[in-house]
């Protein structure tokens, strides 16, 4: 550890205001100040004008000397042109940080109470068999991870999400009573280049005393502190000023923490979520598809948000349209209307990636307003994008090659260009909630998740066979032919009736008879899922007791506690 992994600057900064609180119309957000304070819920239209960001733009400004036009187009480093992803994110982030303050109201008398239990204690205690911690709080808040290629605009994506919030919201009275708090709506941090946790935590005190003016370096940093000891006061500070959400980007550089070091950093990100509840979003690339095999996987597939896997563009819809925005701003003296040769040789100089797509864009123009002269303008070519990728994208070359060849041998020289497809896709069977994958590698990937699709429908196709009357090894036949028929991309319904024809037709049934019956083995199969089993049970029998209670989602334990089938241990002892 160095000293230069102290950060002293806010690595994201946002803006701060006085709380203003607006009646939530979730019926679960109402009376959380911490949810009133927050902006509206976006809707998808207006989270693409509050994200979308062009720069001043005239066409008479293509008039102005060289080198003024040079800076003009330097502005284009800021361009932002939303796409559906980032509506996808927002919506994420937008329902994880309220998911996260439902169960952490600071009115609540379980808000008071874990501050006078202490920290130390309730990350020692974890939770119990019902999911709360020893305050008798339900944590409910969710982690995520962004995964993804370099330049594919990640970072980007959390930080302008993010910037959509403020950063501190200053309570002072809330419904005619005093309510003194600094609310810290989101923090983030990156993950230091040595990947220690001790250094995290330092960095976590430094970045919060920046923002909200407040010592808690100097308090808990001393020569004795270790990394464990920084942990609990850094969840008491969480939960203390209410981080709506901690994002640690960078998070690949855990790859060369030796020992158990990684796993001790996983598993504390983990206790914030579960224990605490605290959302946590880990940004990385492809570098860290350890995620998807540690303890923290397992706190994301509970959550039910569904991890976001990144890619270069597909040269399809998305592509085009971020294409055509980027393409408008354009300061050389002649104008060059965006053509399909153009769009192609764009797409094969990027790769799909949008990063590189504007840097290349940029030095283009600076290529062709410096060659400019009075007498001639000079017009964007597709000769002129090859020369200067071939100039300006020397050290990205072999890597741009590689995506361009699919060389595989070449790609795994490059970590950071594609996922361990094993890993991942394995990750991507076992998850029930939807991931989302974005770009060229969706293809690829969508393989592993039809193949999940695939062995849910022979089993539904399978069931419905023999209830037509064919035995299990005909059922099987039949539905394997219509699943590589069909080539598992259509609708279940559509397979359905594929497989009632063929055993229906075999059958010499007419049309009228076979829709009859493939209808009433319909019909009996949705009777039998409505249908519920009644136990008759004699009131005095404790066993009703608990299956009353599990039907209205009880706990087991409170269940069989209730029920006298199971006594607390202090009475099991009687202490």
């Amino acid at each position: 550890m160095t000293d230069s992994e102290i950060l002293n600057h806010p690595i994201l900064a946002g803006f701060k205001c006085p709380a203003e609180y607006k009646d939530a119309q979730v019926p679960l957000h109402k009376g959380n100040p911490l949810i009133e304070a927050l902006p509206p819920i976006y809707e998808p239209d207006e989270v693409f004008t509050l994200l979308t960001e062009f720069p001043e733009y005239d066409d008479r400004q293509r008039s102005w000397g060289k080198q003024t036009r040079m800076h003009c187009v330097q502005q284009i480093k800021h361009f932002m042109q939303p796409l559906p992803y980032h509506v996808r994110l927002e919506s994420a982030f937008s329902r994880i940080i309220r998911d996260g303050y439902t169960v952490r109201n600071p009115l609540s008398p379980i808000y008071t109470r874990q501050f006078s239990i202490g920290f130390q204690k309730i990350l020692e205690a974890g939770l119990n068999g019902e999911g709360k911690n020893i305050t008798g709080n339900r944590p409910s808040a969710s982690g995520f991870a962004i995964i993804g290629i370099s330049g594919v605009g990640k970072t980007t994506a959390v930080e302008r999400t993010l910037l959509l919030y403020p950063q501190v919201i200053q309570h002072v009275r809330y419904q005619q009573h005093s309510f003194i708090l600094k609310q810290l709506v989101w923090l983030k941090l990156e993950c230091p280049a040595s990947g220690s946790l001790k250094v995290l935590c330092q960095n976590f005190f430094r970045q919060v005393d920046l923002i909200l003016g407040t010592n808690y370096y100097k308090t808990h940093m001393n020569s004795r502190s270790t990394k464990e000891s920084l942990l609990v006061p850094m969840a008491q500070i969480a939960s203390l000023h209410g981080i709506g959400v901690l994002v640690i980007d960078e998070i690949q550089r855990l790859k060369k923490v030796k020992n158990s070091g990684r796993e001790e950093m996983l598993e504390y990100f983990t206790e914030l979520i579960n224990t605490i509840g605290v959302p946590v979003v880990l940004v990385g690339t492809y570098k860290c598809m350890f995620l998807f095999e540690s303890t923290f996987a397992e706190a994301r597939r509970a959550s039910g948000q569904g991890d976001h896997i990144l890619s270069q563009m597909k040269d399809e819809a998305d592509w085009n349209f971020f294409l055509e925005s980027l393409w408008e701003l354009q300061w050389t003296k002649k104008v060059c209307p965006l053509t399909d040769e153009l769009r192609k040789v764009m797409y094969e100089e990027a790769q799909g990636i949008p990063d590189i797509a504007v840097k290349l864009y940029m030095n283009t123009q600076w290529e062709v307003i410096s060659s400019e002269t009075d007498e001639q303008a000079i017009e964007i070519t597709p000769k002129i994008i090859r020369n200067v990728a071939l100039k300006s994208l020397k050290l990205l070359r072999p890597m741009l090659q590689a995506l361009k060849n699919g060389d595989q041998k070449a790609l795994e020289e490059f970590e950071d260009l594609k996922p361990d497809w094993l890993t991942l896709n394995e990750y991507i069977k076992k998850m029930e909630e939807k991931i989302e994958i974005e770009g060229r590698i969706a293809r690829e990937h969508l393989r592993a998740v039809r193949q999940k699709e695939k062995n849910n429908h022979l089993v539904e196709l399978v069931i419905l066979a023999t209830n037509l009357g064919l035995n299990r090894d005909e059922a099987e036949k039949v539905a394997v032919t219509v699943l590589e028929t069909s080539n598992n991309t259509a609708e279940l319904t559509n397979m359905r009736q594929q497989v009632a024809a063929l055993i229906l037709d075999s059958k010499g049934l007419t049309k009228g008879e076979s829709v009859e019956s493939f209808d009433r083995v319909i019909n009996m199969e949705n009777a039998k899922k409505r249908r519920k089993v009644k136990l008759e049970m004699e009131d005095s029998n404790p066993w009703k007791i608990v299956y009353e209670a599990l039907s209205r989602n009880v706990p087991v334990r409170e269940a069989l506690e209730k029920s006298n089938l199971l006594k607390p241990p202090m009475k099991e002892f009687g202490l």
